[in-house]
């Protein structure tokens, strides 16, 4: 009975172990899973004024990201948002414009390997360093422009 015991405890302890490291085999693809929710109808750059802007990565991939409103509100309020996982980033940046108000420039990007219904597909491969690395360069970016 003892020896039973053990055997059960030891089973226990590997089945957890096991758990935990195809929980960490998988992580990537269980926080940037490759599907996207879309939007049903994409933002119209002549209706929803928004624009198209190229961005240099460190890395030296070029990011492509999208700024609402064209033309920059004096003093605006700077909102910098990253879009792929559960968004598309056209609809949450013109959402985000709508929920800060009209002296707010949103400045959005796809995580990489993201598309969008703008147009915008980002190359690349989505990972916590590249959206820092990104996030870096969008950010400094905006505020020396803005």
């Amino acid at each position: 009975m003892r020896r039973f015991g053990w055997l059960v405890l030891l089973g226990g302890v590997v089945g957890y172990a096991a758990a935990l490291g195809l929980l960490w085999w998988q992580q990537g693809a269980l926080i940037f899973p490759q599907r996207v929710n879309s939007l049903t109808i994409a933002p119209v750059a002549a209706r929803d004024d928004f624009q198209r802007i190229n961005l240099t990565a460190t890395d030296g991939l070029t990011l492509q990201v999208l700024q609402t409103p064209r033309r920059v509100p004096v003093n605006p309020t700077l909102v910098v948002a990253f879009g792929g996982n559960a968004h598309d980033v056209g609809g949450m940046a013109l959402w985000l414009r709508q929920v800060f108000g009209s002296n707010t420039v949103v400045v959005a990007a796809p995580y990489r390997g993201y598309p969008s219904a703008v147009g915008i597909e980002q190359a690349g491969k989505p990972s916590q360093a590249a959206i820092l690395a990104d996030a870096v360069t969008l950010t400094g970016w905006a505020q020396s422009t803005f």
